[in-house]
This record gives C-alpha cells, structure tokens and sequence, in this order.
C-alpha cells in the first residue's frame, strides 16, 4: 500500500514538472538576438524590444503545424507620436502566425510583410490609419487630378 502511494506521488510530480517544463516561457529582456534565437526553433519566449522609440512585446505562444504562433504587443507610442493616436493604438495586440521557415532566414523584425500573418486589434488599427492616410491623400489631390483630367477630356474633344 504504501509503494502504491509512493509510485502515485512519483507520477504526479513528474506530471507537474512537464506541464511546467511545456508552459514555462523564457524571459529575454531587451535581447533580440536570444528571442531570435528561440524563435528559429518557435521556443516559448518573450522580448521587449525598441523600433522607431515605439514599445512592443513580442511573445511566442507556440507552434502549430509549421507556423510559429507569435504575439505582438505595442506597449507604448513614441512620445513624438499624435496623443490620439498613442491612445487608440498604445496597449493593443495582434497574433502572428508566421511560417516556421521564414523565421528560420531571417528574424521577426526583418519580416517586412509580417501583418499579413497577423490578426488582431493591433492590426485592424494600423489598417484604419493607412486608410485614413490614403484618403488624405487622394482628397487632397483630386482639386488636381479632376483638372487635369477635364483639359485632357477638352483637349481630345477638340474643345480646349
């Protein structure tokens, strides 16, 4: 009976040891060559990191399949940043599911079309700013673009 509750209390410490081992994440810092280290081999590990004086937290929660499943956290704007635009994008995430071997060539902050793995708050956020950018653009500009099209129009019916 008491080898049973011997072999019991074995099993159980093994088991919480595992689930500690599989959920532990490792802490980098601010060292993004440790994050892109443990990245190539989608590790469970988190960094703080500095782009533009913008604030993110990139965490890799795991893998799945050969994707490598990577949250990424903006903390904190750049203090040069719009305050209505630190409080609509400051504490907002998105999950990435970034294809392992694409990690395995370069690290995350080289991936340039990284936001087409992403969904997100983050994401729908930076989306709405691009599009609120480029129709700045095209109202500002369309005075100019509608007059040159109405001389070409003239021009080519002979009424200019």
């Amino acid at each position: 009976m008491k080898k049973a509750k011997y072999i019991t209390l074995g099993i159980l410490v093994a088991l919480i040891a595992l689930l500690l081992y599989l959920t532990h994440t490792r802490d980098c810092g601010t060292d993004e060559n440790c994050f892109n280290w443990e990245a190539k081999g989608c590790v469970r590990t988190t960094v703080q990191a500095t782009s533009q004086n913008n604030e993110f937290r990139y965490t890799i929660e795991g893998k799945s399949k050969n994707l490598c499943v990577i949250k990424v956290e903006l903390l904190k704007m750049s203090p040069d940043a719009p305050e209505s635009l630190r409080k609509a994008i400051e504490n907002k995430g998105m999950l990435c599911a970034v294809p392992q071997e694409l990690l395995l060539q370069k690290p995350l902050s080289k991936i340039e079309e990284i936001n087409e793995y992403c969904t997100g708050p983050l994401k729908e956020v930076l989306l709405q700013i691009s599009l609120d950018k480029l129709e700045e653009v095209i109202v500002k500009n369309i005075g100019p673009i509608t007059s040159q099209l109405k001389t070409a129009l003239e021009s080519l019916n002979g009424t200019g």
